[in-house]
């Protein structure tokens, strides 16, 4: 579950604190919730999971991400809709293998 708590100890910058605060102050959510909060930003949304998810859970994650985008970007009618879908999990895909690179580097050098 993702509370506001959570939020606050994971220390975003200022400003994004804010815009967390002035719309979900007092709410408590899932993981698949959070993620399809309107106001915070994908990137937001993702630096959030990535503090909180394991590692395993957040490859698995990126995975679904991408197959759902490609198994469902011909329902949609326009075609940069589904391209932006598209976009977005192959950004959350990079992202996370990002972080497994460096974390990888790190306990090769440990």
């Amino acid at each position: 579950m993702i509370t506001t708590e959570i939020i606050k100890n994971l220390n975003p910058c200022k400003n994004r604190l804010e815009n967390y605060l002035n719309h979900y102050r007092d709410v408590t959510f899932t993981y698949g919730e959070f993620i399809s909060l309107n106001k915070i930003s994908f990137e937001d949304k993702i630096w959030v999971l990535s503090k909180l998810m394991s590692l395993e859970n957040l490859v698995l994650f990126s995975q679904n991400a991408i197959q759902y985008s490609t198994r469902y970007a011909d329902q949609y009618t326009a075609k940069s809709a589904a391209q932006e879908a598209a976009q977005n999990a192959a950004r959350y895909a990079s992202q996370v293998e990002s972080r497994y690179f460096i974390l990888n580097l790190t306990l090769n050098y440990l």
